[in-house]
């Protein structure tokens, strides 16, 4: 069933804007017709806390792109228990410096045991030898909109809101801020899951080769808790210009003024777990910060990741 696959997890924009979105461009994206699909998607951020082991070649994956490569991916890929030939296709141009390979992978091969009992079945692409080991896995999901909308009115709504904001591009601002205690545009995810984004910065419209989207760092989770390394992520959500594909990148990011993992406590003062006015005041000065850092004080550089991100194109 099609709502067994939203249960991946699907974590679509979450950001802010109080104000009324200025007007834009009614046919920057258009509403895909009506009719199902055929092809699996997944859904995405999978801030599924992955497992910390550093990344090592799977018999299950197969290299599809080289890093010195900006080809497009070919029609169908076999792996080591099923050929690959779901589509849309992900073309994309690798930088070296972000990976080694990137690996087209079904979903039902995937170490996801939610993913990889999802009908139907999805492409997953992973960057191989990603500069940052993270509980946060770098990978790319493309998803076909009409199977999205068709899994329930909540999906429904949450795509229409995500082609608005393409639409009008507002100021999502950042958050959480001085005066900004709770997110003033609202942009939720797919589908529930037990965790819930704890603040969001550097926001940024980007067009890629065939749609246009939006990108920002953001963190997952449970209870009050601190901006670390291991959990930092750049995330990139996106829409195809003929409303046909929702296009999401997950990639582990850090900065050097963050503390190391969730465990570590700003200054030593671990009173921000249990102190909500304690961990909003930690909150605002490091978002703060992060939204005014230099893109190339990041790990890996922002902009290589935006230019990444601008050369994909989906067929």
């Amino acid at each position: 069933m099609r709502r067994q696959l939203f249960a991946v997890v699907a974590l679509v924009l979450w950001l802010v804007g109080c104000s009324t979105p200025q007007p834009g461009n009614s046919n920057i994206l258009s509403t895909p017709s009506s009719g199902s699909a055929t092809d699996a998607e997944v859904l995405v951020p999978t801030l599924t806390i992955a497992s910390t082991t550093p990344l090592v070649s799977d018999p299950t994956k197969t290299p599809i792109l080289s890093p010195t490569a900006t080809l497009p991916l070919p029609e169908s890929t076999p792996t080591a228990s099923s050929t690959i030939g779901l589509q849309p296709e992900l073309n994309i141009s690798l930088n070296p410096a972000l990976a080694a390979n990137i690996w087209k992978q079904s979903s039902k091969d995937s170490r996801d045991i939610v993913a990889a009992e999802a009908k139907p079945e999805f492409p997953v692409y992973t960057l191989e030898g990603y500069p940052l080991q993270s509980l946060v896995k770098p990978r790319i999901f493309v998803l076909r909109v009409n199977d999205e909308e068709a899994s329930g009115e909540a999906t429904a709504k949450n795509i229409a809101n995500l082609r608005e904001i393409l639409q009008n591009k507002p100021d999502l601002g950042a958050y959480p801020l001085a005066g900004v205690n709770r997110p003033r545009y609202y942009v939720p995810w797919l589908v529930p899951i037990n965790a819930g984004p704890i603040m969001y910065a550097q926001v940024e419209y980007l067009d890629f080769q065939n749609g246009v989207g939006v990108r920002y760092l953001t963190q997952y989770a449970q209870a009050l808790s601190v901006v670390n390394n291991r959990e930092l992520c750049y995330t990139f959500q996106g829409l195809t210009r003929d409303g046909k594909y929702h296009v999401i990148a997950v990639l582990p990011a850090n900065h050097p003024d963050l503390l190391a993992g969730p465990n570590d406590a700003p200054n030593g003062d671990s009173s921000v777990w249990g102190d909500a006015e304690k961990n909003l005041q930690y909150m605002q000065k490091t978002v703060q910060e992060l939204d005014e850092a230099q893109p190339s004080s990041f790990t890996p550089e922002l902009t290589m990741l935006d230019a990444m991100i601008r050369s994909i194109g989906i067929r």
